[in-house]
């Protein structure tokens, strides 16, 4: 009679003993099986895989360099924004022509070459696929004139001279400026009254940089006494809100004004003007 084998506390039979042998060696078989697929064939897989990864980062990278415009050459050149300015002048000032290559076209290059035109303010470039540049322009626009060498000159906004008429500058507030850095100060001025408040923008006459006063002189057609405002760029819409109170308000008061100072945030003085006596 067979013994029968004991394992820990279990009692297994002999079949029992023998297929759990068989089954184990099975999956010891098996795993030989694989380790030595593994060493045979394995190795070339990871290569494969390898290359695999680093082809798909190499594919990423170049698709980030490739140039859609490449070999592509201009066809279409679009312009808007220009009212003074007409479609051939833009597209001269931007060096373009019909037949370039796509990819030699630089936008921000175009747009310092439009931008360096007294006659436009600002300039956005872009490049359409597959074969369209547009071309769109802020013009500046005519801000004040001045009277030098015997002539009528118009000034920009950017303080550049304009290819207006005699008439355009007659319409235009007059400025006196001895430098350039005093023209681009009443235009930084002028600038920003049009933009905060056009109405009171027409009333002007005549403007000048006052050093000896640290000011910006200001003459309005509808009142006799000249108006001082900052000259450190601080203007803003209750600067001139607060000039259209005063003169509202205090109207009665100003009658006998030579300077109204506005140079203080907030605050306003009223310079008198000098009486003559007869007796000193």
């Amino acid at each position: 009679m067979a013994k029968k084998a004991v394992f820990g506390s279990k009692r297994h039979g002999y079949n029992a003993m023998q297929k759990k042998q068989q089954r184990r060696a099975t999956a010891m078989q098996k795993t030989g099986s694989a380790m030595g697929w593994f060493f045979r064939c394995g190795i070339f897989f990871v290569i494969a895989l390898a290359g695999f990864v680093y082809g798909l980062q190499q594919g990423e990278k170049n698709w980030k360099n490739m140039n859609p415009f490449q070999g592509n050459i201009l066809k279409n050149i679009e312009v808007s924004g220009n009212y003074m300015l007409a479609r051939e002048e833009v597209i001269m000032l931007s060096l373009l022509d019909s037949g370039m290559q796509m990819d030699s076209i630089v936008e921000d290059s175009i747009k310092e070459k439009l931008q360096a035109d007294s006659r436009i303010l600002e300039a956005r470039v872009e490049k359409k696929f597959p074969s369209k540049v547009l071309l769109e322009i802020n013009e500046a626009r005519p801000l004040m004139s001045a009277y030098e060498s015997g002539r009528w000159v118009v000034y920009s906004e950017k303080g550049s001279v304009l290819p207006l008429s005699r008439k355009t500058a007659y319409q235009l507030p007059v400025i006196t400026a001895k430098t350039k850095n005093e023209r681009m100060l009443c235009a930084s001025f002028l600038r920003k009254l049009y933009e905060m408040d056009s109405l009171l923008f027409e009333k002007i006459s005549q403007v000048s940089v006052s050093h000896e006063e640290q000011g910006i002189e200001v003459f309005f057609n509808d009142v006799s006494y000249k108006t001082l405002f900052a000259l450190d760029s601080s203007w803003n819409a209750d600067t001139f809100a607060g000039y259209r109170q005063m003169v509202k308000n205090f109207d009665e008061n100003l009658s006998e004004t030579s300077i109204l100072d506005m140079r203080f945030s907030g605050f306003a003085f009223i310079r008198k003007k000098e009486t003559r006596r007869k007796n000193g």
